[in-house]
C-alpha cells in the first residue's frame, strides 16, 4: 500500500509545473525502483524506459485523480506480476490500457508509448515469473506447468501449449484432474 501512495504522489507531482522535471523523473524512477517485492523485479533499462515516458506523457493526459490512483495501482501491479498468472497480469495490462486509452485524446502516440513500456516489464516478468516459482517452490518448472490454470486459449495464444506439451481436447481434461 504505501508503494501505492507514493506512486500517486510522484503521479500528482508530474502535474506540478513548478517542480523540476529531472527531480520528478528522478523520485518516480526511485519510487517504479522500489515497487516490486520479491526476487522477481523488471530490469532496471525497463523501469528507466517506463519512469521516461510517464514523465513526458503523463501530463498531457486529462486524467482525474482517481484515474492517476488507479494508474498507480496498474503500475504495482505490473511491476509484481510475475507472481500473477498468466490471466491476473493480461487483467492488468487491460485495465491500465482501458485507463489510459479514455485520456489519450490530447497525446495518443504518447500513450501507446507507455502501455508498450509497461507491456514489456509484464512480458519479462510473466517470463521470468515461472522460474522463480517453481525454484521457490523447490520443484522444477515443469512440472510447475501442469498446475497453472487450464485456459487453453490463452495458454495457446502465448505458445504454452507448445511449451508443456498440453494440446486441446482430451489432454486438457487429463491435465485437469492431474493437477487437482
Amino acid at each position: 500500500m504505501q508503494n501505492i501512495n507514493r506512486l500517486v504522489l510522484d503521479l500528482h507531482g508530474l502535474e506540478l509545473t513548478t517542480r523540476d522535471p529531472a527531480e520528478q523523473k528522478r523520485s518516480l524512477m526511485e519510487t517504479l525502483s522500489a515497487a516490486p517485492v520479491g526476487n522477481v523485479r523488471p530490469a532496471p533499462a525497463l523501469i528507466s524506459r517506463l519512469a521516461s515516458e510517464l514523465a513526458t506523457v503523463l501530463p498531457t493526459l486529462n486524467m482525474t485523480a482517481p484515474q492517476r490512483r488507479q494508474l498507480a495501482i496498474d503500475l504495482n501491479l505490473a511491476l509484481n506480476s510475475g507472481t500473477l498468472s498468466a490471466v491476473e497480469a493480461q487483467r492488468v495490462v487491460a485495465d491500465a490500457r482501458t485507463l489510459l486509452q479514455g485520456s489519450s485524446v490530447n497525446n495518443p502516440q504518447g500513450v501507446e508509448e507507455l502501455f508498450a513500456g509497461l507491456t514489456a516489464i509484464v512480458n519479462q516478468l510473466q517470463g521470468s515469473g515461472n522460474q522463480t516459482t517453481s525454484a521457490q517452490t523447490g520443484t522444477p518448472a515443469q512440472s510447475a506447468r501442469p498446475a497453472a490454470p487450464p485456459n487453453t486459449t490463452t495458454q495457446a495464444g502465448q505458445g504454452g501449449a507448445a511449451q508443456t506439451g498440453q494440446g486441446a481436447g482430451s489432454s486438457q481434461t487429463e491435465t485437469d484432474a492431474t493437477s487437482r
